[in-house]
């Protein structure tokens, strides 16, 4: 934003007062707009942000639990097939060994009926038995593995069970999360609508602002047209007094130089306003350029209407006398004791005897002595480069730096100096040059009634 802010709030507070200038107290409309936009697109970004990170965190938990069932289902899908293999193995044992009972009893049957081959029956049952004996060993293995085997599905169940119970857990906290999701949704609706309320407003306000700007601006420039035409009957240009007054004021400006580019539309960096550089480049842009364009005349006709103030208090408007008859004018003259002509830097004013002589402008006084052909001489220093001298005094009331104020006594008008009788002889000087006071007198009387309007 431009460093003229402060002076645009100023402006307003003036703009709405019609009377004499009120400053500002607290901030601006345009302040509270900004924090308001800040705070609406603030909610809406932290809303979008934590709608996306649940997203990828459901969709990590359902990766995960993907990758669970398939590795669950791969597993069991192969314990069936050891479990089926082994109990096809085990149920060919169990048929050989029945076979090999079946055999036994008939070789029992041919041992008895055949006594004669006992012998060989006797090796043949021998080694029978050992096969059987070897078939049972087998057949307990088998066993023994199918034990194993079931103790191992017993425990994948379990382990089932549990991931099973923990699918059941992650899917009630996503739901939860899907309702939080819809929650931040609905909010993220109604901060949208907010906002667009905002921007109506804040282009409502806009326009206010700138009818309010520029009809301010036309009565300061109205009021400081009428006093620039009252001073220049000063012969003075009122535009370089104004000039002087305002650089006279001692206020400053300054601050880094800045490229074109790098001068932001927001406060920029890291406190920058989030969405308030879009929300200013929508709608409200128009309004809120043509506002600023008023602002800145405005601020130009109150920089000269600061001036004023300390521009008339420099400016000698008052008369020296209250009761007085002029009795020479400013310019080339017949010079009253030599008959010639000649120029005459200032007024002679004539009055009664005894007659103050007041300041006609606050100031310092910086001579009160004898001076010559102006006999006793008050000379004040008004500022911007105005002084007055007082001269043929009779008697001087100030001293060297006394601060005085309009129509404060600084002498009795007498004869003193190069005089023919008694009279106040009153200049006006610009820098050292003589001006003709009666264009400020002329000015003085015409000037209460433009302020007052």
């Amino acid at each position: 934003m431009r460093s003229s802010a402060p002076t645009s709030n100023v402006a307003v507070a003036q703009a709405v007062a019609p009377a004499c200038p009120v400053p500002a107290s607290g901030p601006s409309r345009r302040t509270l707009v900004a924090l308001g936009l800040y705070l609406a697109f603030s909610l809406l970004l932290l809303g979008g942000i934590a709608t996306f990170v649940l997203q990828q965190r459901f969709a990590e938990r359902d990766a995960m639990l993907s990758e669970l069932q398939q590795q669950l289902e791969t597993r069991m899908a192969a314990h069936a097939r050891e479990r089926q293999e082994l109990e096809s193995a085990i149920a060919g044992l169990r048929h050989e060994l029945r076979g090999d009972r079946d055999r036994l009893a008939e070789l029992a049957a041919k041992n008895v009926a055949l006594a004669a081959s006992g012998r060989r029956q006797t090796a043949a049952l021998a080694a029978l038995t050992d096969e059987a004996e070897l078939a049972r060993r087998r057949a307990s293995l088998f066993d023994q593995d199918a034990r194993e085997t079931a103790l191992w599905l017993e425990t994948a169940e379990r382990e089932r069970m549990a991931l099973e119970r923990e699918r059941a857990a992650l899917q009630a906290r996503f739901d939860a999360l899907a309702m939080e999701r819809d929650l931040a949704r609905q909010q993220e609706a109604g901060l949208r609508r907010r906002a667009g309320e905002l921007e109506q407003r804040l282009a409502s306000l806009s326009g206010a602002y700138a009818l309010a700007t520029s009809q301010m601006q036309d009565r300061i420039r109205d009021k400081l047209d009428a006093i620039e035409r009252v001073v220049s009957r000063t012969g003075i240009d009122p535009e370089a007094l104004l000039a002087r007054a305002n650089a006279s004021s001692g206020d400053g400006q300054g601050g880094p130089l800045l490229g074109l580019d790098e001068l932001q539309p927001s406060s920029g960096g890291d406190h920058a306003i989030p969405g308030l550089d879009a929300a200013l480049a929508g709608p409200m842009a128009p309004a809120t350029a043509f506002a600023d364009t008023l602002a800145d005349a405005l601020d130009d006709e109150l920089a000269r209407l600061d001036a004023v103030p300390r521009l008339l208090r420099a400016l000698p408007l008052d008369a020296p006398l209250e009761d007085y008859r002029i009795t020479s004018r400013f310019g080339v003259r017949t010079d009253p004791i030599t008959g010639r002509r000649a120029k005459h830097g200032g007024l002679d004013f004539g009055a009664a005897s005894n007659s103050t002589v007041g300041a006609t402008a606050p100031g310092r006084v910086t001579a009160a002595e004898w001076r010559g052909a102006y006999g006793r001489l008050v000379e004040i220093d008004h500022g911007l480069g105005f002084t007055t001298r007082y001269a043929h005094l009779s008697r001087t009331l100030v001293r060297v730096g006394d601060i005085v104020a309009p129509g404060d006594p600084v002498g009795i008008i007498g004869s003193t100096g190069r005089s023919t009788g008694r009279h106040l002889h009153y200049e006006i000087r610009l820098d050292g040059r003589p001006l003709d006071p009666a264009g400020f007198l002329e000015a003085g009387r015409d000037l209460p009634g433009i302020l007052d309007g």
